[in-house]
C-alpha cells in the first residue's frame, strides 16, 4: 500500500485599521455542501435551438439563472463529435468584471490541448478534467437573481450533416450552481435543473426535427464456434474464458488559492472561506492546520504581536476545531469512481474563524494554513 499526499498552503493577510473598523474586504470562495438552499435554478443553452449546414460555424452560450442570487456556477456541455467540432470557448458574463475567479477554464498556453481534448471526448468542460466552474472570493458579492446570465460560450464548426443535440448534465462534477444570499444558506447548493439545445442541420431526405442521439449499442465479442459431437455422450464439454483487470496506481491532487483576506470587525468573529479542491480515484481525507509551531501557532501575528485568539477552522458539519497548540480539523472525502478516464473532482469549502477583541492591536497580521490531503492505493 503506498501513502500518497498533497500539500498546498494559503496564506491569510487580514489588516485593523487604526480606528479598530475593518480595512479590507474579502471573504469567501463558496462551493456546495451537503444542504440545499431554498431557492431554485437553472442551466440552458441559448439559443435552444441552432439552425446551419454543414461547413457553417455557429455559437451557443451556456446560461445561468436562479430565483436567489448566485455565487458561483459550475457547468459542462456535451456534443455529437461526429458532426460537430469545438473551434473555441471564450468566458461569458459579467463574472470576471465582478471580480469572480475561474476554475478549470483553459488559458492561451492549454487553449489548443483543450479544444483538442473536447473534441476527442465530445464535451465541454474543466481542463484537464471535471466542470467548468466560476466562484466569487469575496462574501456578499453574487450576481444576480431572475436574470439570464452567460457563463462561457462556445463556437462550433458543422463538420457533416444531420441534426444533433447540445447537452447539460447536472450533478456535482457538471452543472451546478450556488446560492449568493447572504446569510445561513450562503454557500448552500441550488437545485437545477437543465434544458439542452438542438442543432439542426438534417442530411437529404432527414426530418428537419432534430432528434436526441440514440444511446450507443454495446460491444459484444463473437461467441467461439464449437463443433456438435456425432451423438450423444456422457462426457462433459468444457469452455473456458481468462477473465483479466489492471489496477492502476491511482491518483490525488490538491488545489488550494494561495492567499485570502478577511474583513475586521472588532468585538466580533470574523471569518473567511478557502475553497479547496481534491481530484483522486480513491476515497480521500483532507487536514487543516497551522504551518507553524511554537507558542504561536494556531495565532494571526504581526511583528512580535499576535492576536490573542487562536484562529478555528469548520467545513460544515461537526465542531469547530482550534489551531493552537497543534490542533488540526481531519475530515474524509467521498470515494469518487473513474469514469470513462475522467476522474473525480470534489470542493470542500473550509470556513475559517478569528475574533478580534479589545486587546487586541492596530496592525497586518498573517497565518499559513496547512492543508494536507493524503489517500492511500
Amino acid at each position: 500500500m503506498v501513502s500518497e499526499s498533497a500539500i498546498g498552503r494559503t496564506n491569510l493577510r487580514l489588516r485593523i485599521a487604526a480606528f479598530g473598523a475593518a480595512g479590507l474586504l474579502l471573504g469567501g470562495l463558496i462551493v456546495p455542501v451537503s444542504a440545499l438552499a431554498a431557492g431554485s435554478g437553472s442551466l440552458k443553452v441559448s439559443p435552444i435551438t441552432s439552425t446551419t449546414s454543414t461547413g457553417s460555424s455557429f455559437a451557443v452560450d451556456v446560461v445561468t439563472n436562479a430565483n436567489v442570487p448566485i455565487s458561483g456556477a459550475q457547468a459542462t456541455l456535451s456534443f455529437d463529435k461526429t458532426r460537430l467540432q469545438v473551434t473555441s470557448i471564450a468566458e461569458a458574463g459579467p463574472w470576471a468584471a465582478d471580480g469572480a475567479t475561474w476554475i478549470g477554464f483553459p488559458n492561451s498556453a492549454n487553449m489548443a490541448a483543450a479544444v483538442a481534448q473536447y473534441n476527442s471526448s465530445g464535451n465541454v468542460g474543466a481542463y484537464p478534467k471535471g466542470g467548468m466552474a466560476v466562484f466569487f472570493f469575496a462574501n456578499g458579492i453574487s450576481e444576480p437573481a431572475n436574470a439570464d446570465v452567460p457563463l462561457f460560450t462556445v463556437t462550433f464548426q458543422v463538420t457533416a450533416c444531420g441534426n444533433s443535440s447540445l447537452g447539460l448534465s447536472i450533478g456535482p462534477r457538471d452543472g451546478s450552481l450556488i446560492d449568493g444570499t447572504i446569510g445561513s444558506t450562503y454557500g448552500y447548493s441550488v437545485p437545477v435543473t437543465s434544458t439542452s439545445g438542438s442543432v439542426v442541420n438534417p442530411c437529404p431526405g432527414q426530418s428537419p426535427s432534430p432528434t436526441a442521439p440514440a444511446a450507443p449499442s454495446p460491444s459484444l465479442s463473437p461467441l467461439p464456434t464449437q463443433t456438435p459431437s456425432a451423438g450423444p455422450s456422457s462426457s462433459p464439454l468444457d469452455g473456458i474464458t481468462r477473465v483479466s483487470g489492471t489496477l492502476d496506481a491511482g491518483f490525488l491532487g490538491l488545489t488550494v488559492p494561495a492567499s485570502a483576506t478577511i474583513p475586521f470587525v472588532w468585538g466580533s468573529t470574523n471569518r473567511a472561506f478557502v475553497l479547496v479542491q481534491v481530484s483522486s480515484n480513491r476515497s480521500w481525507g483532507l487536514s487543516v492546520r497551522d504551518a507553524a509551531a511554537g507558542s504561536d501557532q494556531g495565532h494571526m501575528t504581526s511583528g512580535t504581536n499576535r492576536l490573542a485568539t487562536a484562529m478555528t477552522a469548520w467545513a460544515g458539519a461537526g465542531d469547530r476545531v482550534g489551531l493552537d497548540r497543534g490542533g488540526q480539523l481531519t475530515f474524509g472525502g467521498p470515494t469518487t469512481t473513474v469514469d470513462g478516464g475522467v476522474s473525480g473532482v470534489e470542493y470542500v469549502a473550509v470556513e475559517l474563524d478569528q475574533f478580534i477583541g479589545g486587546a487586541d492591536q492596530p496592525g497586518t497580521y498573517g497565518i499559513s494554513v496547512l492543508f494536507q490531503a493524503m489517500s492511500t492505493f
